[in-house]
C-alpha cells in the first residue's frame, strides 16, 4: 500500500485495511508534525465486527501541537533542564506549576485499551 496516494482518514473504511492478518499500512497523524505511525495487522479475532484492540504501548503521548518529533524532543529537553531558556515556558505551556513534573514515560496500559476499544 505504500504506493498508494494518501487517503484521508474521514472518508476512509477501516474493513479495506484491517481485512488480513500481516496486512501493514502508514496513518500519519497531524500533517503539520507528522506524527508517523506503523500499522500491522496482527491478528483477525472476528471477521464480521471490524474492530481495533491494543495490546501494547509505552510512553505518554505527546502534547498537541508540539511540533512534531524535533518540537518533542526540544519540550523534553527543556523539561529536563531547569537553567534551560526556555524550561518556565515549556512549563506554563503544559499548564505546570514551577517544580512540577511532566513524565514523559507515564503509560497505563489499561486505561489505553479502553480507549481504544471505545473509539
Amino acid at each position: 500500500m505504500e504506493d498508494e496516494e494518501p487517503k484521508n482518514a474521514e472518508t476512509v473504511k477501516l474493513s479495506e485495511y484491517l481485512n488480513r492478518k500481516g496486512k501493514k499500512f502508514t496513518y500519519i497523524y497531524d500533517f503539520g508534525d507528522d506524527w508517523t505511525h506503523s500499522i500491522l495487522v496482527e491478528k483477525l479475532i472476528d471477521q464480521q465486527g471490524i474492530r481495533a484492540e491494543l495490546v501494547d504501548g509505552q510512553g505518554a503521548c505527546p502534547p498537541e501541537d508540539c511540533g512534531g518529533f524535533w518540537g518533542y524532543a526540544n519540550l523534553l529537553e527543556a523539561l529536563a533542564d531547569p537553567n534551560h531558556e526556555m524550561h518556565e515556558e515549556m512549563l506554563d505551556w503544559l499548564g505546570l506549576e514551577k517544580g512540577e513534573d511532566w513524565d514523559a514515560g507515564a503509560f497505563d496500559l489499561e486505561t489505553a485499551k479502553a480507549f481504544v476499544a471505545t473509539v
